[in-house]
């Protein structure tokens, strides 16, 4: 598995679970700034800061999850920064 590209957990894989939470990060970043953003059919305004907030929690704990089976639980990394 290089990189741990192809590790999977209930059928997601780790390129797929960084994306889903760099789309995340970046719709959290546009409505804290009172921005919209759309995510497929679904427009977010900052009424919706916490169901994004909890989607971000979501995919930040499966990318850790996956970057940890990808590396037999040592990826020598302390933490996965936020943004």
């Amino acid at each position: 598995m290089a990189g741990g590209q192809h590790c999977r957990m209930a059928g997601i894989t780790l390129q797929v679970a960084e994306a889903q939470l760099a789309q995340w990060i970046a719709c959290m970043t546009a409505i804290a700034s009172n921005q919209r953003y759309k995510i497929a059919d679904r427009e977010y305004v900052r009424a919706d800061l916490m169901a994004v907030q909890k989607t971000i929690d979501f995919w930040d704990n499966k990318v850790k999850a996956l970057d940890l089976a990808a590396t037999g639980g040592n990826s020598g990394r302390i933490g996965r920064a936020r943004h």
